[in-house]
């Protein structure tokens, strides 16, 4: 098998596209349910994949806008990996029913349920931070 190339990270979020769109489509459950104190959020996978997907399709975009810069590998796989599993794991992991036959329930409240979906998005937006830096140090960095 072939090592995955990071220098072409931008097929990576354009090949994680479709299968964001396949766990939509295949996924049993429909919705997302986040309570928040009194706020009560019923978000639906097909509007959760509209966002993410524009997202990743701007990331790869900017991968390929830069594929003739010099990017700091280790930056661009660190963020690379930290910004497709969680949003994978995400969908998969709210994708399943449980006992009671609904959708992922999360509840703002309950800090033990929060803090696996708060440690992916802490880890996302760190991945982001990291992105940015990555493509500014590549831009202002002078070529030999």
């Amino acid at each position: 098998m072939k090592p995955i190339n990071f220098s072409k990270s931008f097929q990576l979020f354009w090949g994680s596209i479709p299968l964001i769109w396949l766990a939509t489509l295949l996924l049993p459950a429909e919705v997302i349910d986040i309570q928040f104190h009194d706020t009560y959020w019923v978000i639906a996978y097909y509007h959760l994949a509209i966002p993410i997907t524009i997202l990743l399709a701007g990331i790869g975009l900017l991968y390929w806008l830069f594929r003739k810069k010099e990017l700091i590998q280790w930056m661009t796989i660190f963020h690379t990996l930290i910004t497709i599993l969680p949003i994978l794991v995400l969908f998969i992991k709210c994708g399943f029913p449980k006992e009671d036959g609904v959708g992922d329930y999360i509840e703002g409240d309950a800090i033990s349920r929060s803090i696996p979906y708060l440690i992916l998005l802490l880890l996302f937006i760190f991945g982001q931070i990291l992105f940015v830096l990555n493509l500014l140090i590549a831009l202002f960095k002078k070529r030999d």
